[in-house]
């Protein structure tokens, strides 16, 4: 099939100086917005307009139908002759549509064209192919590969160009020239379009957004997936960002909406999906050379095995996007076929692929392959205290794996060994072992861990690195000595487990939008607090992970470094050669920082060095020993930091807690809010202590009540959320902070004046949500009070 020669004209919209040219001898061109002209690609054409969509329409050749134009589910539509299309549409040589602000007009090999004063003569084969207009001729001859393209410009009186019989643009087939202005005549002249076809709806060109959505976006309303606000909203950022429709939307949809969504996207486009971040692992093939997960992600592509039909499927997020197919197709040189997955589970396999690749780079530990079949693991079960040790232990790390306990707790007895697991914030007996067993189990570990094993004296602290179902787990393991043996503490650290925005955190929205826009400002001091185990480490690596690592340099000093985050420069405290978070910090402000984070301010000289690190145009994260977020505020006075600086250089003080959500298998009963008093007052809960926290029950209300099953183990509660405390520094606050008689409840009352959410009033709209209980709120905030 031979493809017509395609010369293209873009005129932007009145008052729009510059005008685009393109020539070209693809079969398919995809239409979208862009600024960066030195394009590699030639059937992406970018267009500098900010109503058109990042991937806005295509126009493709057969030679059953000619060229045929269609929409791909952008923002603001395309048009031709005043209609919005929403079906592929033929356009002849000389029809032009309109993008956003702009009209392309096309020119073909077939016929001849009349453009302003130009005549183009094109013929096939070896012929010539002629362009005539004005002072100027261009004759070009040979095949459909040799394309003419000169400037366009009607103002000026040009030179002939003669291109050699033979000769080939070097760069490819595909030309761009920024070309001059053009008069309002001409202008109007390229805005006459034609007709077509297939022309669903007479709907005028709007100057910014249509009053009506069609294509995707009209399918989701229908399907009521989406609402007109957020359609409204998502409209408005894809035009701003540049992205698609469809990857605005998602980025915003956890849980239970982005399930349904994708269940919908699947139907909707004849696709398979996967939502199990296992499954699409085991899809993939062998590492591809071209394919390094940085790649990956940025293509948003994840290469799926070969199904040996002549095809290849690749995983995608954004199966509207069909840029990604053709990119994948030409990178293989096969049919591409779609397979949907939802952000999360692409995250989360691309940061295994990562972390995989991280370790055979970096470490020369050795990785423990750790993998139990089910019939294996109730085998262990049942004969536990006659097993191998070395297998014995990693039992112990596939079922604190299983569980999603944060820490394997194995302890010496007067009797034995007992093994514990930290699961949602509770220890919980996992075995019991014989006596026998427990040096051995503590020299294995030790092993492993690199510690020295003849040491049984002092405390020591190592690091293993194992890989349990295919999940990349960093270990740190820490050895205190006791009258009855050695006790270790195994803290797991699944990389694949950190949450990759602020988004996917569970703040209240008026809290997200103060995080947000505090991150994005080009200075401020953002402290954190929490006891140990609170989430104070993901909600920092959230904050940094959401950071434009590009443009930004990003640096961090932390004891230990816990998660590796790509684009952050990391270094690891180690107090025993003087490398202490205020010595970090030093040395880090000599790196050109733009955003720092420094693991906790210990002490007066670390929390003096961030605040001037903060006012000196940089943004600083740390964490800081309180209890909540007007505490942050305290405890830097405390040690004895001017009230001034305090004031000038916090922008947030943030505290959080982790409150265990109720068991979704077995959360199936309501009761009575007279019901859930009752017990409260059974456990010692007085009425005066749900007043002093801001707890109301309401005695006719129903409340989600779980009443424990094998899954949770009969806790009634799986999982955990974080509650937070967000403290904005506002010019009331800060005079209160200088003021001589500084009265931290006074500036309490202040803050949730202005619209601060404490804690307990962050907890109180889980239950609202069916999601906790207020005996766990109590549980875990009880000594908080408003």
């Amino acid at each position: 099939m031979t493809t017509p020669a395609l010369v293209l004209q873009v005129a932007g919209k009145p008052g729009q100086q510059n005008m685009l040219r393109y020539s070209g001898v693809e079969a398919r061109y995809t239409f979208g917005r862009g600024y960066n002209f030195d394009n590699s690609d030639p059937a992406v054409i970018m267009i500098p307009d900010e109503g058109v969509s990042r991937l806005h329409c295509s126009l493709s050749w057969s030679e059953d139908m000619g060229w045929m134009l269609a929409d791909l589910a952008s923002s603001t539509g395309t048009f031709v002759n005043g209609h919005l299309i929403t079906v592929p549409v033929p356009i002849e040589s000389g029809g032009t549509f309109r993008i956003g602000g702009s009209v392309v007009r096309i020119e073909c090999q077939t016929g001849q064209i009349e453009i302003s004063d130009e005549t183009v003569v094109a013929a096939g084969g070896d012929e010539t192919v002629v362009a005539a207009g004005g002072d100027e001729t261009v004759v070009a001859a040979g095949s459909y590969e040799t394309i003419v393209a000169r400037p366009y410009a009607p103002d000026q009186a040009s030179t002939g160009v003669v291109i050699p019989e033979g000769s080939h643009d070097p760069s490819g087939t595909h030309k761009l020239h920024d070309l001059t202005a053009t008069k309002a005549s001409q202008q109007s002249t390229i805005d006459n379009e034609l007709s077509p076809s297939g022309v669903a709806h007479e709907t005028p060109m709007p100057e910014g957004l249509t009053d009506g959505y069609e294509g995707l976006v009209s399918k989701l309303l229908e399907a009521n997936l989406l609402n007109p606000e957020q359609a409204q909203q998502y409209t408005s950022r894809a035009c701003d960002t540049g992205n698609t429709f469809f990857c605005e939307l998602v980025h915003d949809l956890t849980g239970d909406a982005n399930r349904d969504l994708y269940q919908w996207v699947a139907s909707e486009v004849h696709c398979d999906l996967i939502d199990d971040a296992t499954i699409l692992e085991e899809m993939l093939p062998e590492p591809i050379e071209w394919l390094p997960p940085s790649v990956a992600e940025r293509r948003n592509a994840l290469i799926l095995s070969d199904d040996g039909n002549g095809s290849i499927k690749y995983g995608t997020t954004d199966p509207f996007d069909i840029t990604i197919r053709d990119w994948v197709e030409r990178r293989t040189g096969m049919r591409a076929e779609i397979v949907a997955v939802p952000p999360a589970v692409f995250r989360e396999v691309i940061a295994r692929l990562r972390s995989f690749q991280e370790s055979d780079e970096e470490t020369e530990q050795a990785v423990i392959d750790i993998t139990f079949s089910y019939d294996e693991e109730q085998d262990f079960q049942d004969e536990l205290d006659i097993q191998e040790v070395p297998r014995m232990v990693e039992y112990f790390l596939h079922r604190a794996y299983v569980q999603k306990a944060s820490d394997i707790h194995v302890e010496p007895t007067e009797t034995g060994l007992l093994v514990r697991n930290r699961v949602d914030g509770m220890l919980h007996d996992e075995c019991q072992l014989p006596r026998s067993v427990r040096r051995a189990v503590s020299s294995r570990i030790k092993i492993l861990a690199n510690m020295d094993v003849a040491e049984r004296r002092r405390p020591q602290d190592g690091r293993i690195s194992v890989i349990i179902n295919k999940a990349p787990i960093d270990i740190r393991a820490s050895v205190y000595p006791t009258v009855h043996g050695e006790k270790i503490v195994m803290r797991l650290l699944d990389q694949t487990a950190l949450s990759p925005s602020p988004n996917d955190l569970g703040m209240i929205e008026k809290d997200l939008n103060k995080l947000i826009d505090k991150i994005n400002s080009p200075l401020g001091l953002i402290l954190l607090c929490g006891p140990t185990g609170s989430g104070k480490t993901t909600t920092l690596y959230s904050c940094l992970g959401s950071i434009d690592r590009r443009t930004k340099n990003v640096l961090t000093c932390e004891d230990p470094v816990e998660y590796r985050l790509e684009g952050v420069h990391q270094m690891q405290v180690n107090e025993k050669i003087g490398v202490t978070f205020a010595a970090g910090l030093r040395t880090i402000l000599r790196q050109d920082p733009d955003v720092i984070m420094v693991g906790e301010c210990r002490d007066e000289e670390t929390a003096n060095m961030a605040i001037q690190a903060s006012l000196t145009g940089h943004v600083v994260f740390s964490t800081i020993h309180a209890n909540d977020a007007i505490g942050v505020v305290t405890r830097l006075l405390d040690m004895n930091i001017d009230p001034f600086l305090v004031s000038s250089a916090i922008t947030l003080a943030i505290a959080q807690r982790l409150i265990r959500t109720v068991c979704k298998n077995c959360a199936t009963q309501s009761v009575s809010g007279d019901v859930i008093l009752s017990r409260l007052r059974e456990d010692g809960v007085s009425d005066e202590k749900l007043e002093n926290l801001g707890i109301e029950i309401d005695r006719d209300l129903e409340y989600v009540s779980p009443t424990g099953c094998h899954v949770c183990r009969d806790t009634g509660y799986s999982g955990r959320r974080p509650v937070f405390e967000i403290f904005e520094m506002t010019n009331e606050c800060r005079r209160l902070v200088m003021s001589d008689d500084f009265d931290p409840g006074e500036l309490k009352r202040v803050a949730q004046r202005n619209g601060m959410s404490t804690l307990v009033e962050h907890a109180l709209t889980l239950i609202e949500d069916g999601i906790t209980t207020h005996a766990e709120i109590i549980r875990v905030l009880g000594e908080n009070d408003i």
